[in-house]
């Protein structure tokens, strides 16, 4: 009777120790991933887009990796220069890294950069987000690399 009352009382205390370390997981913020694919898109879009866009586009990434609804629209407006594969290879180098459905990416992309992405239904977008189809700017990095910001206004033109 007493091995079986310390065996019980030893799982028990077992199992509150694995609810602490439950209860004190870290954000999806937190990630390595996703600090890296935030560093990478306000690296990238600095200089591209206005800081309030900039600031729209990392409150909506933020919103979208913990999975909250967007509020906001970053991009109201056409990119001068910036295709429409530039957005499928930000999404893809997104998407990858994350470990995220490329329609569910394509469904982001597309509230974010509405303009851009006008013309182009969501089921077409994620079947073009690894498209090297075309003319391009912004690169596809594959996902086991380290993932830089992308010198983008330079390569615009913009700054």
């Amino acid at each position: 009777v007493i091995s079986f009352k310390r065996r019980k009382d030893k799982a028990v205390e077992q199992s509150e120790q694995m609810n602490v370390v439950t209860h004190d997981s870290i954000s999806p913020l937190d990630t390595p991933k996703a600090q890296e694919v935030i560093a990478y898109t306000l690296g990238t879009f600095a200089g591209v887009l206005t800081n309030e866009e900039l600031m729209v586009l990392d409150n909506s990434l933020k919103a979208f990796i913990i999975g909250e609804s967007i509020q906001q629209t970053a991009v109201n407006h056409r990119i001068s220069k910036f295709r429409t594969h530039d957005v499928y290879h930000f999404g893809w180098n997104i998407a990858k890294r994350l470990k995220i459905s490329n329609t569910i990416m394509a469904e982001f992309l597309k509230s974010q950069f509405p303009w851009q992405l006008a013309d182009v239904e969501i089921s077409t977008i994620a079947k073009k987000l690894s498209s090297d189809e075309g003319a391009f700017t912004l690169p596809k990095v594959e996902p086991r690399l380290p993932l830089p910001s992308f010198p983008l206004a330079k390569k615009l033109g913009i700054c």
